[in-house]
């Protein structure tokens, strides 16, 4: 081994650390030195010398003591929230959102511009720059301090190359080179991500994940898919397609799905093909108390579910059976400890949960020998707008920045 490759491989072992220590501090909060070198395994020595440049950078900073029955009170140490910041777009089908959110996963600004019926790529462009601009001017931030730019879009994506490919129902709009466009725009370093998959890194982050190893994030909206944690880290399969279950075939004599496949769970358990449900047993003479408005949504059903409407609790109690289903194969795929709703259905969430981890304790592979966690993310519906800017901070912590 040359003394380059020996230099390279100690700088390699001292960031490594170093974003290990931040990992910390981010899941843990107020943490010792000492407690930092039990967890981590690294001698004093090393803990000294990297919290030391933390503190000089600014990054953290020390806070009280802990108590102690003997001996010297150690001093606790957090992350300075305000040392840097990350700043988020979501593109969804009907809208696209911004907002910069601290270290902390705090919320400094946000911005929301719905899209026309008649979009085009210009159009969309100028609505995407006149949000990150409103957060911007909003937070009155140092610009030094933004680590970068976290798009989390509907899909599906070209990653690499930062392109939105050509989502459905997306207004007819396709590849959209939106890294190139924002990065040209702001001169900021910018990063694209699935939606889903934002979602689940701002649930180990910021969420109810932090300790959590292995779990699956399900959005359920428009549409349904997952993001999906393995030992710690997000997995995006070969192409960054993985998780996409809401195609998982569920019903092999169904209706063909417009992904070309029949019967996929999107189909029985997507928000949209609910209400529509609702919306043809109305126009049929179904008795609800809904029959008299002109334009049913999600949110009426679910209030009219919670009041007793036996319509409403009719389709979602349908909903909650195939999307069980669906979560089964994904135990079964995954063995997760944990999987975390989030989304649309968080809106239903306390009328379906238990319901829902029944079925799935019952019926998946493994069931003599462990339960599964099902939960409801912490974000609920605002998941995929704190997932943007979790991108970016995802990859400061994995000391990717």
């Amino acid at each position: 081994m040359s003394p380059g490759n020996g230099a390279s491989n100690l700088s390699t072992i001292k960031s490594n650390n170093r974003n290990l220590i931040l990992r910390l501090l981010n899941s843990m909060g107020g943490i010792s030195r000492a407690e930092l070198a039990r967890l981590t395994g690294l001698t004093k020595t090393s803990i000294t010398n990297i919290i030391a440049e933390l503190m000089e950078e600014g990054i953290i900073y020390e806070t009280g003591t802990l108590d102690s029955s003997s001996g010297r009170k150690p001093i606790l140490l957090h992350l300075r929230h305000d040392a840097y910041y990350a700043l988020g777009v979501l593109i969804s089908r009907d809208y696209v959102y911004s907002n910069i959110v601290t270290l902390s996963g705090d919320i400094v600004s946000e911005s929301k511009i719905h899209l026309e019926l008649s979009e085009n790529e210009k159009s969309f462009t100028l609505s995407t720059y006149q949000v990150i601009s409103d957060v911007l001017k909003a937070s009155d931030i140092d610009r030094n301090k933004l680590l970068g730019i976290g798009v989390a879009s509907v899909g599906p994506l070209d990653l690499k190359n930062g392109i939105i490919l050509a989502p459905p129902n997306f207004r007819g709009l396709k590849s959209i080179p939106i890294v190139k466009l924002i990065k040209e725009k702001y001169g900021i370093h910018t990063f694209l991500e699935n939606d889903i998959n934002a979602c689940a890194i701002a649930e180990k982050l910021f969420g109810n994940a932090k300790q959590v190893s292995n779990y699956v994030f399900v959005g359920v909206g428009r549409g349904i898919g997952s993001g999906i944690f393995l030992n710690n880290m997000l997995f995006r399969g070969n192409n960054g397609f993985a998780g996409e279950i809401g195609h998982i075939t569920i019903d092999i004599h169904g209706q063909k799905c417009a992904c070309g496949n029949m019967g996929c769970l999107e189909l029985y358990a997507s928000i949209p093909n609910i209400v529509n449900q609702v919306r043809s047993s109305v126009s049929l003479g179904a008795e609800s108390a809904l029959s008299a408005l002109d334009d049913i949504r999600w949110a009426d059903v679910v209030s009219a579910a919670r009041n007793g409407d036996p319509l409403c609790l009719k389709v979602i109690d349908r909903l909650t059976y195939y999307l069980s289903v669906g979560l089964v194969n994904t135990v079964n795929l995954y063995d997760p400890e944990v999987i975390y709703l989030g989304n649309d259905i968080s809106l239903v969430g306390d009328l379906v949960m238990n319901q829902i981890n029944e079925l799935v304790n019952g019926s998946f592979l493994f069931r003599a020998s462990k339960q599964i966690r099902i939960e409801l993310s912490r974000f609920k519906d605002y998941a995929p707008c704190m997932g943007a800017p979790s991108i970016v901070l995802y990859k400061f912590f994995n000391g990717e920045l």
